[in-house]
């Protein structure tokens, strides 16, 4: 089955064209997601507690989407644990029945654009720390 196939039936199965926007900033996360963080280094625990929140966000809403937009700025600029993090966030998505996109768009809106600047030549500050 191709893309759009898959696009039309999971529309169709849950009666919504919404996706769930994922752009999880390490400094705004629910409060759970930040207990549940775990690792040694910054962007461990940032990554960590994203890949929380994020899964908190689809249990909670996923039900009344087709699938989830998952911005890969908010993960790249933690690292390999952020993309780690990507790939556990996608991987939940999938075991409940979400559609996942990527938007991998560069040159996009204000806080995007500032999350691919900390990604490729600066530093994201989190609570615990700042991931260079």
């Amino acid at each position: 089955m191709n893309f759009g196939d898959r696009v039309a039936n999971a529309v169709r199965e849950r009666e919504s064209q919404v996706l769930l926007g994922l752009d999880p900033d390490p400094a705004a996360l629910l409060p759970a997601a930040r207990a549940a963080a775990t690792g040694e280094s910054p962007a461990e625990l940032a990554a960590s507690a994203v890949a929380a929140h994020c899964g908190a966000l689809i249990d909670s809403a996923g039900g009344a989407c087709a699938g989830v937009k998952l911005q890969l700025a908010c993960f790249e600029r933690l690292g390999w644990p952020g993309a780690r993090a990507l790939a556990q966030v996608a991987a939940h998505a999938q075991e409940a029945g979400l559609l996942v996109v990527a938007d991998g768009k560069r040159g996009d809106v204000p806080h995007t654009a500032a999350a691919y600047g900390q990604a490729l030549l600066g530093a994201t500050e989190t609570p615990w720390g700042p991931v260079p």
